[in-house]
């Protein structure tokens, strides 16, 4: 955790890396160990139980350090993705004293370390609330419970338990030495610019195909900086490359979790696929029916018509509240933006009109927002 001191002059927002893994995986010595680069780790690492305003103030105490938070499932669910936001915003929220004058609004820039048995979206599942994809950027999932020995890669000849004990012990003998260091030779150093440099290297070993990817991969670059530095200056006893081979095998693993398209698409595709899912049947019916089927709080009709494989292909046509529904958080027209984007939308004649006009079984017409499903599958897998 060596990164935080080059936040500032390399000019880099917070944000955190999640360690998930199943109970008794070394996820919480993970987190000690990082803890103990900074100071004596039983003291200085904290918790998700903690309330927003108790956690704007452990962050401002770690400015320029690392934040440790143990355990997210003791975070409040229904308020964890915000206080996410918070952590990488870095600005507290305006409060008043007694006499109702203005505080100064705290601030910090740190890197935190959080760890939990389930994701931040998993979590906020839990009290009702999606995904949103700008909490799980600030805050990326690294799995840290099926490596070679569950959250670690080499325990250096040792068996699991041994591995632990030793480090353990080591680590609250020893603590407090590596932090202070390097910001010495930071100080003394002083050279930004040449910083500023390296970072452009070890930033083109790092690959994306998304901007929302590139700012990830911004994070584990200045890590892996981080790392190269210190083991340039003798700080660390490691070979040369060893920060960046790690830092782009993480990235690698959440790259290829993270998918090709926008975290925002991919939410409003997935959540789509689900709803017709689950309700395909039980709230929609053949428009071509000659008969009125009784369907319960309607989403729509489906019509089936030869698809691009050569397949009959099922249309989802849904009205506006229905497809609202299917993509909780996002607005209508963000939801008919990324159909359209992956071609999944099917249009009436020039464009211009996002629905199409069909004849109901019943008497009458109505429109609705027609979507094929063949395209939705491919878009979904072809983004995996």
């Amino acid at each position: 955790m060596l990164l935080i001191p080059l936040l500032r002059p390399l000019n880099i927002q917070g944000g955190g890396i999640h360690l998930v893994g199943d109970s008794s995986s070394g996820k919480s010595l993970a987190q000690l160990l990082a803890a103990s680069v900074w100071s004596a780790p039983e003291r200085f690492a904290g918790s998700w139980d903690v309330t927003p305003g108790g956690l704007e103030i452990d962050a401002a105490s770690r400015n320029d350090t690392v934040l440790i938070l143990d355990e997210i499932k003791r975070a409040n669910a229904k308020r964890v993705q915000e206080m996410a936001y918070s952590l990488a915003n870095g600005v507290g929220r305006s409060t008043m004293t007694r006499e109702r004058e203005s505080r100064a609004r705290l601030t910090w820039r740190v890197l935190t370390l959080s760890s939990g048995e389930r994701s931040l979206a998993e979590h906020a599942a839990i009290a009702g609330d999606t995904a949103h994809a700008g909490a799980e950027l600030r805050m990326v999932d690294v799995d840290a419970g099926r490596r070679a020995f569950k959250a670690f890669d080499d325990t250096h000849g040792m068996d699991g338990a041994t591995f632990h004990k030793r480090l353990g012990d080591r680590l609250h003998e020893h603590h407090g030495h590596l932090g202070r260091a390097f910001v010495q030779r930071l100080v003394q150093e002083g050279d930004h610019e040449g910083l500023k440099a390296r970072r452009d290297a070890i930033r083109a070993e790092f690959p994306d195909h998304h901007p929302q990817a590139g700012r990830v991969a911004d994070r584990f670059t200045a890590i892996a900086l981080a790392v190269e530095v210190a083991i340039g200056w003798g700080l660390l006893p490691w070979q040369a490359g060893t920060g960046l081979a790690s830092c782009r095998r993480l990235y690698g693993e959440w790259l290829a979790s993270f998918g090709r398209m926008g975290a925002e698409d991919r939410q409003i595709l997935t959540g789509l696929q689900d709803f017709l899912q689950v309700h395909g049947d039980s709230r929609m019916s053949d428009i071509r029916s000659a008969g009125i089927a009784d369907v319960r709080n309607r989403a729509g009709y489906y019509e089936f018509v030869p698809g691009d494989s050569g397949e009959t292909n099922r249309l989802a046509l849904l009205h506006s509240k229905a497809l609202a529904e299917a993509a909780p958080g996002f607005s209508l027209k963000r939801i008919v933006q990324a159909l359209v984007e992956f071609d999944i939308l099917r249009v009436a004649g020039d464009g211009r009109n996002m629905t199409k006009r069909y004849r109901l079984p019943a008497g009458g017409t109505g429109r609705f927002y027609v979507i094929d499903t063949e395209r939705l599958q491919t878009a979904i897998e072809q983004a995996a």
